[in-house]
């Protein structure tokens, strides 16, 4: 509309023998600045669409290829304890320690390995090379490997990719933990893999791997997966907690029970919907509806109730644990601890043709933080779906 205009103006003035004048003039400089402050702000959109898209992108390959990397190495690790000679727990054969941060293992050629990131380094078992590093990188400790003779075959060494596989992106956080110690949700083989990346230029990305170690098939092997994650030995253990702190946590209604950071770095507390005592008396008794979206905390941990409705009961049960109900109503429940996943509004983005869609997508039992509620995905999000719509609500938080 505004170049019609600007062009009619000028066969006007180019068709009049008369000159133009200084109103013509004016008018005539006026459009064309309106229309390339128009074209520059259309410019300035796509330019900085494209480089939202790209940072995207950078940060999506950067975690693919890190967590390729760090999944092959973990889905093929051996149930020999022989790698725990340097470890600080000689009954596993898969050992996640420092916080979470560094798991121990032996890799599918029989090599003794730690993963961690750069940063981390100094919480490794038995780490005898003294390197340092500028950025926070993807760390693969090679313990060293003697021969029948006890001489040395190859010495301890460490692996990195080289810094431009990186695309300016950094590790902002690395951390491993047992999917689910219980085997309710997930088999007791399947490590969780929780890697953030950052740059300065486009901010940071999460993305999580559930990683199945199918060299683990037997409840001997189970036993080998040492989680101690919590820093107390919780992880690997049932019946102690979500945070290996055991009965400690409180069981009553509005009680903060757990503290999780979202994407953004804001801490978020979350609290009891309902009194467990309470719940279970109706339980054991004549059954009850438990709302879905409740939080509810015993000794053996805190759950969110994400199906949407369902009824429970345990026939002529007066001294049952939450625990029981998990296992008794499969897939009802999603069992939350410090490993557990908060987004922000920031894991959307705008797409100029769709609207808001999520990127990358919520994957089923996420904790979202959205419009100053909180909800649960009961499934895994579509790109288009916003609360409320197809997530659960948190009662009572």
């Amino acid at each position: 509309m505004i170049f019609y205009s600007v062009r009619k103006t000028l066969k006007k003035i180019i068709k009049s023998k008369k000159g133009m004048t200084l109103v013509e003039l004016v008018v005539t400089f006026a459009l064309m600045a309106l229309f390339a402050m128009s074209t520059t702000q259309l410019l300035s959109v796509a330019i900085k669409t494209y480089h939202q898209l790209r940072g995207l992108n950078d940060a999506r390959q950067v975690s693919d290829t890190l967590l390729e990397k760090i999944t092959g190495e973990i889905e093929g690790a051996q149930t020999s304890l022989e790698q725990t000679e340097t470890s600080t727990d000689s009954s596993a054969s898969i050992h996640i320690y420092g916080g979470g941060e560094v798991i121990q293992l032996r890799d599918r050629t029989g090599s003794k390995i730690a993963i961690t990131a750069s940063d981390s380094a100094g919480e490794i078992t038995g780490r005898t090379v003294e390197t340092t590093y500028a950025d926070n990188q993807l760390l693969i400790y090679y313990y060293q490997l003697n021969n029948d003779s006890g001489n040395v075959r190859y010495e301890a060494v460490d692996w990195t990719y080289d810094s431009p596989a990186d695309l300016g992106f950094q590790i902002d956080k690395l951390t491993f933990s047992q999917a689910d110690p219980t085997g309710v949700e997930y088999p007791q083989n399947v490590i969780k893999v929780v890697l953030t990346v950052k740059s300065d230029q486009y901010g940071s990305f999460t993305a999580i791997r559930y990683v199945e170690c199918y060299n683990y098939v037997t409840d001997q092997d189970f036993e080998k997966i040492k989680d101690d994650s919590s820093g107390s030995g919780g992880g690997g253990e049932t019946g102690g907690g979500d945070d290996g702190s055991g009965s400690s946590k409180p069981t009553t209604a509005g009680a903060v029970v757990i503290t999780l950071p979202d994407s953004l770095k804001n801490e978020h507390s979350l609290k009891n919907s309902l009194d467990w005592e309470t719940v279970k008396s109706k339980i054991g008794g004549s059954g009850w509806n438990v709302e879905s979206g409740s939080i509810l905390t015993d000794s053996t941990g805190t759950y969110i109730c994400y199906n949407w409705s369902q009824w429970v009961w345990i026939k002529d049960g007066s001294d049952f644990t939450l625990a029981d109900l998990v296992l008794k109503y499969p897939g009802s429940f999603k069992k939350i601890d410090n490993t557990s996943v908060l987004i922000a509004e920031d894991r959307t983005v705008l797409d100029n043709n769709r609207g808001t869609i999520w990127d990358p997508l919520p994957e089923k039992g996420t904790i979202c933080y959205y419009g100053g509620s909180y909800y649960i995905a009961p499934t895994e999000i579509g790109q288009y779906t916003m609360p409320p719509d197809g997530w659960i609500k948190i009662v009572n938080n």
